[in-house]
């Protein structure tokens, strides 16, 4: 029954207009929203889940570049520290690490995206209303990732810019 009043008020009325045809029939009234919020729920679950998992595996991502480019550049102090003392400016340095950073994400982008492709097979029959191969998907997924590459990298090509070369010459 669709009504544009307050369907509480309506519903004891319904009710015993039902019972009173025939007082064997069941007379539970809910609303249509209820109704579909209960049919949906496994799927609200398993996008919930999902979402906790794909939040998780960015952090991750972010925080083993952040490690790896950190760890990269601690074993090129002395070579850093020769570029800027051979007169490379603190930019060409920090161009230097993100380039590098780059890199890495850019293939593990390629990587991601061809396993995702090849993943979307499993996961076809679960979506509603769009289609595995979404392109849209794929392209906001992998700004996101960019971006937080970038993000990531950010830190240690700073720290990178802020090497003493004198320091850096007496590192090894």
């Amino acid at each position: 029954m669709r009504t544009s009043a307050d369907s509480t008020a309506i519903v004891s009325t319904l009710q015993r207009t039902i019972q009173s045809i025939d007082p064997n029939l069941p007379a539970e009234i809910r609303p249509l929203a209820d109704s579909i919020g209960e049919t949906l729920l496994t799927e609200r679950l398993t996008a919930r889940v999902t979402g906790v998992f794909g939040v998780v595996g960015l952090q991750l991502a972010c925080i083993g570049l952040y490690g790896l480019m950190s760890y990269i550049v601690t074993q090129k102090t002395a070579e850093l520290g020769i570029r800027m003392a051979m007169g490379a400016d603190r930019m060409d340095v920090f161009r230097l690490v993100m380039m590098e950073a780059s890199t890495l994400l850019l293939v593990g982008l390629a990587i991601g995206l061809a396993l995702s492709v090849a993943g979307t097979r499993l996961i076809g029959s679960e979506l509603f209303g769009t289609a595995a191969t979404d392109p849209a998907s794929f392209v906001a997924a992998t700004t996101l990732m960019l971006f937080a590459g970038a993000l990531a990298s950010y830190m240690p090509a700073l720290r990178a810019t802020r090497i003493d070369p004198i320091v850096a010459l007496r590192y090894e």
